[in-house]
């Protein structure tokens, strides 16, 4: 089975830290672009990706290549496929060596004609605010594991932790958590194991110092 690694930081944690640092240029001008809550969170899942990026032994900034529907793709490490995103307070990043979708949302108020539109025709519609944001999260996430063809969020169910079509046919398989007030959902083709890490402000202040040594490391010895 394969293993799906999950970063995941509460901005609040790592507020004030010059975060830019681990960043590319173009990354840096995407998430200024965002302006207010969302240029923090963007650049928060930045720093997941970095953090997952630095255990597999690899250092920042990330480099990317992007995608006909302008979401980022690693171009190094090859082989490595990776998924973004944010809310509010709450950052996350998935990496795999299998194709991979993750969606993270805060629970919040719901209306009903909403949770109607999430759930497919031969679905239950979820019952309560979290249940519905849960549910979002689990077919968003698998929206973005095939960005050129997840379909729309009543294409298909889930019977967790299997996604289903219409006749039952098992599509994708989910691994949902609830951490800091979030559900945070990933979405893979296949079963895998998920190692979940929650990053706190002294991990990214460690990787900041490991970033910076580098830095001069390889100054200096040029």
């Amino acid at each position: 089975m394969r293993e799906i690694a999950l970063y995941y930081v509460n901005t609040d944690s790592i507020a004030g830290l010059d975060i830019d640092e681990l960043m590319s240029r173009e990354r840096l001008r995407r998430a200024d672009a965002l302006g207010g809550v969302k240029r923090l969170s963007s650049k928060a899942a930045e720093v997941c990706l970095c953090a997952a990026l630095m255990d597999a032994g690899e250092m920042p900034p990330a480099r990317y290549e992007y995608a006909a529907d302008g979401s980022p793709v690693l171009s190094a490490p090859r082989g490595v496929y990776m998924s973004l995103a944010h809310t509010g307070s709450m950052a996350a990043c998935a990496l795999s060596e299998i194709p991979v979708g993750i969606d993270v949302e805060a629970v919040r108020r719901v209306a009903r004609g909403m949770a109607q539109r999430i759930a497919a025709a031969w679905e239950a519609v979820p019952e309560g605010h979290c249940a519905a944001i849960r549910l979002w999260t689990q077919k968003e996430a698998v929206i973005k594991l095939r960005p050129e063809g997840g379909g729309t969020m009543r294409s298909f169910g889930v019977r967790y932790p299997d996604v289903v079509t219409e006749d039952g046919t098992v599509a994708a398989t989910l691994q949902t958590l609830w951490a800091d007030g979030c559900w945070q959902t990933v979405a893979a083709a296949e079963p895998f194991g998920l190692r979940a890490v929650k990053l706190e402000r002294g991990d990214v202040e460690l990787m900041l110092a490991r970033a910076r040594n580098l830095r001069g490391f390889c100054t200096h010895d040029a």
